[in-house]
């Protein structure tokens, strides 16, 4: 049971297939975060937010659009069942859990972060008639905290489990016959 099990991605598929479902999880969700990361990156490119805010969108964007990709390049890899390819995906999923943990840590700490006075007097100067302005500038970001965090760490375990996969590939082909 031990050696069967072994060979299975998230408890139930042959590695292949769990490239396969991971790589559609991460192309659906990194489409709909990255598309929300930069409608924010465009909505406050005019205000006048501090610089850390601005990166921290940035990071948030930039990340989940890689990962978008990186689950094309992913279900490309799988279909192919090529284990070269895999594994070449499975190293970049697993530089990009490096750089979501640094990004997304950063994404997060800004995200409980609140304007000075001085910072917040000065990005509704010219605006502050405007309900959206006045609102973004209070909070530059779409998702709550809260909500962040349980964005970061769901795809961080699954990233985790990803990139747990190579060992599980045996034969070359990753499927679990023995």
């Amino acid at each position: 049971m031990s050696s069967r099990a072994s060979r299975l991605c998230c408890c139930f598929l042959p590695p292949i297939y769990g490239v396969l479902a991971l790589s559609y999880v991460w192309i659906l969700s990194g489409i709909i975060l990255a598309i929300t990361g930069w409608s924010q990156v465009y909505q406050i490119r005019d205000l006048l937010l501090p610089t850390t805010f601005q990166i921290a969108l940035c990071f948030y964007a930039v990340l989940f659009t890689w990962i978008a990709v990186l689950g094309i390049y992913g279900v490309t890899a799988a279909s192919l069942k090529r284990p070269g390819l895999v594994q070449g995906y499975l190293l970049l999923l697993g530089l990009h859990l490096l750089l979501s943990f640094v990004g997304g840590t950063y994404y997060l700490v800004m995200s409980y972060r609140s304007l000075s006075d001085s910072a917040l007097e000065t990005c509704t100067f010219h605006q502050h008639h405007n309900p959206t302005v006045m609102q973004l500038c209070h909070s530059p970001f779409a998702l709550s905290p809260g909500t962040g965090v349980v964005v970061y760490i769901a795809s961080w375990i699954c990233m985790l489990d990803g990139v747990l996969i190579p060992p599980n590939l045996k034969g070359g082909r990753g499927d679990s016959r023995r």
